[in-house]
């Protein structure tokens, strides 16, 4: 069964925070020319991939210090847009490293997550998709 864009958006979210808890967020000034880059490449403002970006500092204070940090909310459905997109640009700049992940990587990500092994697998396939119709157009 495919997943939803609804669903992807929360599997992206659940992902990048399982990143950030696992290789930290890197936050120095060379980040903003990054930052910029990410943003003209996908196509979302600075200032929302900014905010997304502090949720998810956000969200790691929370799960890693107990930390309540008021932030402005997202609109959901745009978040998990905005965590997809910045996703597949973190992808396609590391040369798609996750094609090199073995089962117990995504079993990993799966507890940690709450997300079964299959809807993270089938997220990946989504985001190969989607990463190869934006650099190559779609199937006609």
């Amino acid at each position: 069964m495919p997943l939803t864009r609804k669903r992807i958006g929360e599997i992206a979210i659940a992902l990048h925070n399982y990143r950030f808890e696992q290789k930290g967020i890197r936050i120095a000034p060379s980040e903003k020319r990054n930052l910029y880059n990410a943003s003209n490449e996908i196509g979302i403002s600075k200032e929302k991939l900014e905010r997304f970006l502090l949720r998810r500092i956000g969200d790691l204070l929370k799960t890693t210090f107990r930390i309540e940090v008021e932030l402005a909310k997202l609109d959901p459905e745009e978040e998990g847009n905005i965590a997809f997109e910045y996703g597949k640009y973190i992808l396609r700049r590391d040369g798609m490293k996750f094609l090199d992940m073995g089962r117990n990587e995504i079993e990993k990500m799966s507890e940690k997550t709450g997300i079964s092994f299959g809807e993270i697998a089938l997220f990946f396939r989504e985001a190969g998709i989607s990463i190869t119709e934006d650099s190559f157009g779609k199937e006609r």
